[in-house]
């Protein structure tokens, strides 16, 4: 759904936004304001933790720490 949201923005006219879903109702929302919001993840979390674990994602800041000079 998602998908058909962006496609329907697209078909008629619009650019520079993404869509999104807010409050259970699908949404244009323009880009710079996407790009201007400015979310912090804890990486100490335990949700990041089990995000990682779920995705199968690698932990890269073992390898950007390691590559750091003193």
């Amino acid at each position: 759904l998602l998908a058909h949201s962006a496609i329907h923005g697209v078909m008629a006219g619009y650019t520079g936004f993404v869509s999104g879903l807010i409050n259970g109702t699908y949404a244009y929302i323009p880009v710079n304001q996407v790009a201007a919001a400015q979310h912090f993840v804890n990486v100490n979390d335990h949700k990041w933790a089990w995000m990682r674990s779920v995705t199968n994602q690698p932990d890269f800041s073992r390898i950007a720490n390691s590559g750091k000079k003193d």
